[in-house]
């Protein structure tokens, strides 16, 4: 078992027990705001301790961790949607606030089936596991598993801004076909973008960011959060029924912006221009179906959209070993 004195409660790795860390200049005098677990927090039977915050979404805080139990840092999620829980003074008791009572507990049932399910995924689902999901001090918690990588954002920048046809498949297609096996399970991403695309050492992508799906869609109680570019317009609707097709929509604004180079315009705008236009310079290297699947994913209109991310995986299989474009 790890002496997590020793641990920096800004990377989780073991620095000796200094203050400043020598690995990630994390000052560990430091601690998060009075609305957040304070670091060095025990969870769970003291399984998991709690580090600085990593991240903040519309239904919960997500926290850098170290499970005890297995050796390893983690990503533990708290549900603590902002302006409708709020934070006792003990720091880890989660409350309602006031007469916020009926949408916090909706939310909280949807966060729990959420993780959940996924924590139920195959684990050969390329998406970073979940590993643990519990309830303490009034609200839920889902313990991720973390890989060593860069957001796909990240990976791009360091590749000079986009990827070969001959690079992004082999990369993307086990990709699509876990977003796919997810949707049979009834499980929708709805804010698949850069940002939530791990690209790890091992050369593999795996999805994370999953939110309830209050957050992913414009008119809700819950603070929303649609990754411009790669939301689809029907989630900027007051009703959204077909969860697939916004999944589609973002896998292909994904590939979008990976082959071409630039993000497709925010969905609002594409409800009066539909069309998407690209350089024919940049167009050459792709290959023409490819250059099919992803217009037909990114249709505003999602009665006309690809009907599904399996549908989706079969449009780019079939562009296996086609010539590229080079003459139009």
């Amino acid at each position: 078992m790890v002496n997590t004195e020793r641990l920096c409660l800004g990377c989780m790795n073991d620095n000796g027990g200094e203050q400043v860390c020598p690995i990630c200049g994390f000052d560990n005098s430091a601690d998060n705001s009075k609305e957040h677990l304070k670091t060095g927090t025990w969870l769970n039977a003291n399984r998991y301790y709690v580090g600085k915050v990593i991240e903040e979404a519309g239904d919960g805080v997500t926290y850098i961790g170290w499970d005890n139990d297995r050796n390893a840092v983690v990503n533990i999620k708290e549900y603590f949607p902002a302006g409708i829980a709020v934070r006792s003074d003990d720091r880890l008791t989660v409350t309602p606030a006031e007469e916020r009572g009926l949408i916090f507990n909706q939310g909280k049932e949807d966060f729990t089936k959420l993780f959940k399910d996924l924590y139920l995924a195959d684990a050969s689902l390329a998406v970073l596991k979940i590993e643990d999901v519990f309830e303490a001090g009034g609200t839920m918690y889902a313990v991720q598993s973390t890989v060593s990588g860069h957001t796909l954002k990240e990976f791009l920048i360091r590749n000079g801004g986009s990827l070969k046809w001959e690079q992004a498949k082999p990369l993307f297609m086990p990709l699509i076909s876990t977003v796919a096996a997810l949707n049979d399970m009834g499980i929708y991403h709805r804010g698949i973008c850069l940002d939530n695309i791990i690209v790890g050492r091992d050369g593999k992508l795996r999805l994370t960011g999953f939110c309830i799906k209050s957050v992913l869609t414009a008119h809700s109680e819950f603070l929303s959060q649609l990754p411009s570019g790669f939301a689809a317009p029907e989630q900027y609707l007051e009703t959204t029924e077909n969860f697939a097709t916004c999944d589609v929509y973002a896998l292909g604004a994904v590939l979008f912006r990976t082959l071409i180079g630039t993000t497709p315009p925010d969905a609002k705008d594409r409800l009066a221009n539909d069309k998407l236009a690209i350089p024919t310079k940049v167009t050459e290297p792709v290959p023409r179906g490819a250059l099919v699947a992803m217009p037909n994913a990114l249709k505003v209109d999602p009665l006309q959209r690809v009907g599904s991310a399996d549908r989706l995986y079969k449009m780019f299989e079939a562009v296996a070993g086609l010539p590229v474009v080079t003459d139009e």
